[in-house]
């Protein structure tokens, strides 16, 4: 179960009313923990009836039948103890299901089909905490929930946990949806939740692999178009970005730290996937872990700006998306006003010259990063800078570049805040 140590601050309908917000302050009526919100859904205090898991077997042919809505009590006896309960869905449905208690052992939770395959699994976290799916759909069949112990190599070997464990809670129910939060099954282009651009959204890493995809409405947007995407941090969940195209490609991934929020700035879907020849009707944004938590809900904020002339054009990660530096190839000097996320790397393309030139670059960072500055001639590292300390510059001067060919500048570096660190970069050839 959730550690007696963390407190139960605000259930799920609680969140969603409280959910007005302006563009660049925070949601307002809602308990936050920096910039993530401290949420614990108690779905234990449903006021369902409970039963004894006394008839629960080891397997699907032993199953205990049960209905919706229903609390269960049990214990398993011994680590080799699987409690299986079978439940029939007539029509179409999303399940809530949360095993709380047993704190001396490692909780699992298994949702198998009716042929006794598994669907998904809740195993996210070690002894002492709960395990569950907040808000997974269901066809019309016949379906079995499994109690177990996470056992490392043979389950019930020799010198394994022998007798009762402390009692476990089952609460098997329907889950309604809210507003404002994702509709499951959405993993695929198809079935992407719609997001509301400058509402908070939310949604669940409700079980081990979950991936949720959101589609982001470009109706009205011009070229000059950009987006903030933000996505809070919870509790065990290392948070996975992807930015897929109207045809799914995918364009840009982020990997954020395990219970960090995750951010990308300066998204253009003009520079990632438009263009004067393709009409751009919507992207998407998808959202995953390997570790869940079916309790406390991711928060997703999209917000669209337009764009400064001189601001970098996300996704720049590679040298193909490099943000171009020359809009005309005349100039011989400027500057670009980047953001460097965790996990990210920002690149920039200054096209040939007709003669040899001396190029000079250096990246200004604000105190929260420690700069980097790589720069690259036909692909290759000519020459790097590295900042002694965070707010220092990272510059490279006198460099020699030969006549017709293309440079790249990467900007790298490290920041102290998990929403990363703007800087500027400042260019010039002679």
């Amino acid at each position: 179960m959730v550690p007696k140590a963390v407190a139960i601050a605000l259930a799920v309908a609680t969140l969603v009313a409280a959910c007005s917000s302006d563009d660049d302050g925070e949601p307002r009526g809602i308990a936050w923990r920096g910039d993530d919100p401290v949420v614990v859904v108690d779905r234990t205090a449903s006021g369902v009836e409970f039963v004894a898991a006394d008839d629960a077997g080891d397997d699907t042919d032993s199953a205990q039948e049960i209905s919706l809505p229903i609390g269960v009590r049990g214990t398993l006896d011994g680590e080799a103890d699987i409690d299986t309960f079978r439940l029939e869905v007539d029509e179409g449905m999303h399940l809530s299901a949360l095993v709380t208690g047993a704190e001396d052992i490692d909780l699992v939770l298994d949702v198998l089909d009716a042929s006794g395959d598994r669907i998904v699994r809740s195993d996210r976290a070690p002894t002492g905490y709960s395990e569950g799916v907040p808000n997974l759909w269901l066809e019309p069949g016949t379906y079995f929930l499994q109690v177990l112990e996470f056992v490392r190599g043979e389950r019930g070997g020799e010198g394994g946990r022998q007798g009762p464990s402390e009692p476990y809670e089952l609460v098997v129910q329907r889950y309604e949806h809210e507003s404002g939060f994702e509709k499951e099954p959405n993993d695929e282009l198809e079935r992407a939740t719609p997001v509301d651009i400058g509402q908070d959204m939310f949604g669940y890493i409700g079980w081990h692999r979950d991936r949720d995809v959101w589609r982001v409405p470009l109706d009205g947007a011009l070229p000059t178009d950009g987006f903030r995407i933000a996505i809070s941090g919870v509790p065990w969940v290392t948070p996975e970005l992807e930015i897929l195209g109207p045809d799914g490609e995918v364009v840009l991934t982020r990997e954020g730290e395990r219970g960090e929020p995750l951010y990308l700035h300066n998204l253009s879907p003009e520079h990632a996937f438009g263009g004067e020849e393709r009409d751009v009707g919507a992207f998407y944004v998808a959202i995953s872990s390997g570790r869940s938590n079916p309790e406390e809900p991711y928060r997703l904020r999209v917000r669209r700006r337009d764009m400064e002339p001189d601001s970098e054009l996300e996704p720049n990660h590679e040298p193909s998306l490099a943000t171009p530096l020359r809009e005309d190839g005349g100039e011989r000097e400027g500057r670009r006003r980047g953001h460097l996320d965790v996990g990210d790397v920002d690149m920039y393309r200054l096209s040939s010259s007709p003669g040899v030139r001396q190029l000079h670059a250096a990246v200004e960072p604000t105190s929260q990063m420690v700069a980097h500055l790589e720069v690259r001639i036909e692909g290759e590292e000519a020459d790097s800078a590295q900042a002694d300390a965070a707010g220092q510059r990272a510059s490279v001067t006198g460099l020699e570049v030969p006549a017709g060919k293309e440079v790249v500048l990467v900007v790298s570096g490290q920041a102290r805040d998990p929403r990363g660190a703007p800087y500027e970069l400042r260019w010039s050839v002679h």
